[in-house]
């Protein structure tokens, strides 16, 4: 993965973030990386402009594998900021976190597939290669990382009727108990 090179000053405009498309002046900071193959990107320093593992990776794969870790990284700290009002509560909220968290489950068993088509044409192509077994060992995770997430969600729906059935400081305490609960299931979820 390329080195984040973050910048205190710029010395001349570094050109706009690839990210919001805001424009950095000179005297700004700024955070640049450097992929092998592909043009420098530049990020402002806002938090959500920051670099991401799924920016850093050259491997469609992780990048995918790790967008869908960030995408329920992202519900989990909107929910966590969430407040309720007459027209949202705890209850819809958790509904869609869940939702967020299939859809990764979804994009990690897609990953999990291309990792076995990519062992198939590997022992197709070169019988007997040692990265064959590595990569199935990949799509199993994958597949066990899917797994884990269909089941958080499962228990996400769960915990979504309860949050509706109950009131007040109790409705708020499983609320949060769920979002923890989830927070376990994806946090240091990986691929080798």
């Amino acid at each position: 993965m390329p080195r984040i090179h973050i910048v205190k000053k710029a010395r001349k405009d570094p050109g706009q973030c690839s990210k919001c498309k805001e424009w950095i002046k000179a005297g700004s900071p700024y955070r640049w990386i450097k992929r092998f193959r592909a043009s420098k990107a530049v990020r402002c320093m806002k938090r959500e402009c920051r670099f991401r593992n799924s920016d850093l990776t050259s491997s469609d794969k992780l990048s995918d594998f790790y967008l869908a870790i960030e995408n329920i990284e992202d519900a989990v700290e909107e929910a966590r900021e969430f407040e309720p009002t007459e027209f949202t509560s705890y209850h819809e909220k958790l509904s869609e976190v869940k939702g967020v968290v299939e859809e990764s489950a979804e994009l990690i068993r897609e990953v999990s597939y291309a990792y076995e088509e990519s062992a198939d044409n590997q022992d197709e192509y070169f019988p007997g290669s040692p990265l064959v077994d590595e990569i199935r060992y990949n799509a199993a995770n994958a597949e066990t990382h899917a797994y884990n997430l269909d089941s958080a969600a499962s228990d996400l729906d769960t915990a979504a009727a309860e949050v509706g059935a109950a009131s007040g400081d109790t409705e708020s305490e499983l609320y949060n108990t769920a979002l923890d609960t989830l927070e376990t299931v994806y946090t240091g979820m990986e691929l080798d």
